[in-house]
């Protein structure tokens, strides 16, 4: 699997919220890598469910966070995705 685009991290939050919101904006924030892995966090804001760290890779599982209750930067919530 290739890098991940724009598109593919908005389905992504979109179906997670199961179509309840909109993302308005999504960047990669930082990558890593550690033990051969290639990992991103991706900075995501939506229209009616807040801001949230999306992170990804090619041999690990997308995962959403949100910025405001628990994870509050691209370290912690990598930290706790690994």
């Amino acid at each position: 699997m290739g890098k991940r685009t724009y598109e593919d991290v908005s389905k992504y939050v979109e179906s997670q919220s199961q179509h309840k919101c909109k993302v308005l904006s999504a960047k990669p924030e930082q990558q890593f890598d550690d033990f051969d892995l290639d990992v991103t966090v991706w900075n995501v804001k939506t229209d009616t469910d807040g801001a949230w760290w999306v992170v990804e890779g090619d041999t690990v599982p997308m995962n959403l966070y949100p910025q405001g209750a628990y994870y509050f930067g691209t370290d912690e919530v990598y930290s706790f995705h690994m």
